[in-house]
């Protein structure tokens, strides 16, 4: 039975774990009612921040909450999530939701008909779910081909979980962001090409991932410890090229162009060509020509629109997400693994 407020309990205590409980505050008829930690005063003196209860204990725990959110390490995030599981409890998993995809599947096999979601936020954001909806009204043509950046400077000294055997590397750590969207908006993948980069203890630092859909469209993927890139998702279409300039950001920009046909040269110029020749106009029309730009408010936090989503599933007793798919968690482990070997 579902409470009201929903009981929402966090395991970890980690930054995640701190910035979910935050925006679990800030929702309506939503509490953190308990945090699991191995180190039950830390757990205490968690809770507290949001009048929750601190466990040791996992089954107590459990017992206690309508839902659990998982903010482990990745490799935690298997044993912690099936206890969840087979408590009959939804669960939300930080990404990656296993290191690897023989245990995703295992993991999404032994959810059965209890809901399991790895907290992919980006495919929730209000300007992506605008960016998805304008493929597919099909207004802009067919998809042909998408650019992806995810590539923020990360060391080990700062950032050591980002580099560690068990749980590091930019593939585990980013290259889902990237993998989801491109299934998400141009469908299964037929071919993956890699170029991986790897650090002296063998840890990938940047990757490219080419991608062929069974669409025949394209996506380049890039993703970086080691540099500043763009940082953004494009996407060519037959009749114009969607755009958001930043992945947690709240604006996509959209262009739309439709070839007409030429006509023959006269010795008169026409109007439209006598404008294109005024460098005057030409300025006018660079800014405020055919592209246009929305906004769409994640509201309080870019990660709001995550946790709604999967909150509502809870109330509407759901069992899968239409937005993160068991086959989209399934198909995106696979190639990262496949990434990862190459």
């Amino acid at each position: 039975m579902i409470t009201n407020p929903l009981k929402i309990g966090v395991v970890g205590t980690g930054h995640m774990a701190a910035t979910y409980a935050q925006t679990a505050n800030t929702l309506d008829d939503v509490v953190v009612s308990a945090v699991l930690s191995g180190d039950e005063d830390r757990a205490k003196q968690f809770a507290s921040s949001y009048g929750g209860q601190g466990y040791s204990d996992r089954d107590a725990f459990l017992a206690s909450v309508d839902a659990v959110y998982v903010a482990t390490e990745p490799h935690r995030h298997f044993d912690t999530a099936s206890a969840a599981l087979d408590a009959g409890k939804p669960v939300l998993v930080e990404k990656p939701l296993t290191p690897d995809a023989a245990a995703t599947t295992d993991l999404l096999e032994r959810a059965g008909d209890t809901l399991l979601v790895e907290a992919l936020w980006t495919l929730t954001l209000p300007a992506y779910v605008a960016f998805r909806d304008a493929l597919r009204s099909g207004d802009y043509g067919a998809a042909k081909r998408l650019q992806f950046d995810f590539s923020l400077p990360a060391d080990a000294a700062t950032m050591p979980q980002l580099f560690t055997k068990e749980d590091g590397g930019v593939l585990r750590d980013r290259a889902i962001y990237g993998v989801a969207a491109a299934l998400d908006l141009l469908g299964p993948v037929t071919d993956q090409q890699a170029h991986i980069q790897r650090n002296p203890d063998g840890i990938d630092t940047a990757a490219t991932l080419t991608l062929t859909h069974a669409s025949e469209a394209t996506s380049l993927l890039t993703f970086s410890f080691d540099g500043v890139g763009d940082n953004h998702l494009n996407l060519s279409c037959a009749f114009g090229h969607l755009r958001m300039p930043a992945l947690e950001g709240e604006v996509i920009e959209t262009k739309m162009f439709r070839p007409k046909p030429r006509t023959p040269l006269s010795a008169t110029p026409s109007l439209a060509t006598r404008m294109k020749q005024r460098p005057t106009l030409r300025r006018f029309k660079r800014t405020f020509g055919l592209s246009r730009a929305r906004t769409h408010s994640f509201g309080t936090h870019p990660y709001a629109p995550m946790l709604a989503h999967f909150v509502d599933l809870v109330r509407q007793g759901q069992s899968t997400s239409p937005v993160i798919t068991p086959d989209l968690m399934r198909q995106a482990a696979q190639l990262i693994d496949q990434a990862r070997r190459g």
